[in-house]
């Protein structure tokens, strides 16, 4: 596929465009951004955008029928530097370890960093921001105060539901002989990168002493959910673990992907 020619065919068509490769979860996605001329320029991904025999022509004309359906409202220009607004906004993401330079820390799980992450969503769309030292040093806001903030958001937005109610009895052929009830999903309210509710340790030690266990088995799931299940002393992590790494390798899209293993965590 060549990019140039989609950007050139697009510049024809009234929506000059660029080329835009954003990093997302350690993964460098090729995406072309359109330049609306206002402070919001949607970026399309290719790998989220292409089909099978797809012209450049079938590209373009794809990358403007999504812009046009659903337009991406711009960004209040100064919005990153309202204390008020950023501190209403803030909360935890999860990813994998990375050399990003973000407000970030590590985590109890083998190769996941959780970082400070600004959310808008609203009836006109969603949006986030990866938060740096630099941003919150503009608007006077500590960083152990911003992580205070945003650990109360993520206790406010945590959702957990059994996966049984959220996907039916059939998920219970992919984890045969597992409890129905206790097989649950740890998200949050707006699923935006929900994985990091998983950090809510409150509310994973009242799950687990409903079971009569100290023990959970987490499964990353991908970036916007985790799943648990009590251990009771006889699963055996590792088939978990292969579990992750087939479910990743078949479903998940590698800049979703949180971890290749299952962990055991005590509470």
């Amino acid at each position: 596929m060549n990019i140039t020619e989609i950007l050139m065919i697009l510049a024809s068509k009234g929506y000059p465009a660029k080329e835009h490769d954003v990093v997302k979860n350690g993964v460098t996605c090729k995406g072309i951004m359109l330049k609306t001329g206002t402070n919001a320029n949607p970026v399309f991904y290719l790998n989220d955008i292409l089909c099978e025999n797809d012209t450049e022509e079938k590209v373009a004309n794809r990358i403007i029928a999504f812009y046009k359906s659903s337009p991406i409202p711009p960004i209040k220009p100064d919005v990153l530097k309202d204390r008020k607004w950023v501190l209403d906004h803030l909360t935890i993401a999860l990813q994998r370890t990375s050399d990003e330079d973000l407000v970030k820390k590590a985590t109890a799980f083998d190769g996941i960093e959780q970082y400070l992450l600004l959310i808008d969503k609203s009836d006109d769309g969603a949006f986030s921001i990866k938060v740096t030292a630099p941003l919150l040093k503009n608007i006077g806001i500590d960083e152990s105060d911003a992580w205070d903030v945003a650990d109360v958001h993520l206790i406010n937005s945590f959702e957990m539901k059994s996966l049984g109610s959220v996907l039916g009895d059939a998920i219970f052929d992919i984890f045969p002989g597992e409890d129905r009830v206790g097989l649950h999903v740890v998200t949050t309210k707006n699923k935006i990168k929900g994985a990091a509710a998983i950090l809510w340790h409150g509310a994973l030690k009242e799950f687990a002493d409903k079971y009569d266990t100290d023990k959970l088995v987490v499964i990353p799931s991908s970036v916007h959910e985790m799943l648990i299940i009590p251990y009771d002393g006889t699963q055996d992590i590792n088939e978990f673990s292969a579990l992750v790494k087939e479910v990743n390798a078949s479903q998940v899209p590698p800049e979703e992907q949180l971890a290749d293993q299952a962990y055991l965590i005590t509470v």
